[in-house]
C-alpha cells in the first residue's frame, strides 16, 4: 500500500487549483465593456469576398470561347429556312434542334485482355 500512497501524494502535487476569485469579475467586466462593433463589421468581409468571386467568375465566363458545332448550326439554319426564315424562326429552330453530344475517344489501355 505504500506505493499507492506514494503515488497519490505525487499526483496531488500536480492537481489543478481553483481559479483566482477575481477572475470571474474580470471576465464579466470585459464582456460588459465590449461594444460589439467587431461582430457588426465582420459581415462585410464575406460579402466583399463573395462580390469579388462573382466578378471573377463573370470575367472568366465572358472571356471563355464557346465552341459552336458547325453541323448543328447548319441544321438550325435549315430548320429556320423551312419555317420561313426570320428572327422568330431562328429562335424556334434553336429550341427544336437538339445539341449533339460529342464523346471524346477513350485511349486504349496497354493491357492485354485476360
Amino acid at each position: 500500500m505504500t506505493e499507492d500512497d506514494d503515488l497519490e501524494g505525487r499526483l496531488r502535487r500536480y492537481r489543478l487549483g481553483e481559479p483566482p476569485a477575481d477572475l470571474r469579475r474580470a471576465v464579466m467586466a470585459a464582456i460588459s465593456e465590449h461594444d460589439g462593433s467587431r461582430e457588426r463589421g465582420s459581415i462585410w468581409a464575406p460579402l466583399a469576398a463573395a462580390a469579388i468571386l462573382v466578378a471573377w467568375i463573370g470575367a472568366q465566363m465572358s472571356t471563355a470561347e464557346i465552341e459552336t458545332d458547325p453541323l448543328r448550326a447548319a441544321e438550325v439554319a435549315l430548320v429556320a429556312d423551312l419555317l420561313g426564315g426570320g428572327e422568330e424562326a431562328m429562335r424556334y429552330a434553336e429550341l427544336v434542334v437538339p445539341e449533339r453530344i460529342v464523346e471524346e475517344p477513350t485511349p486504349e489501355l496497354m493491357e492485354e485482355p485476360w
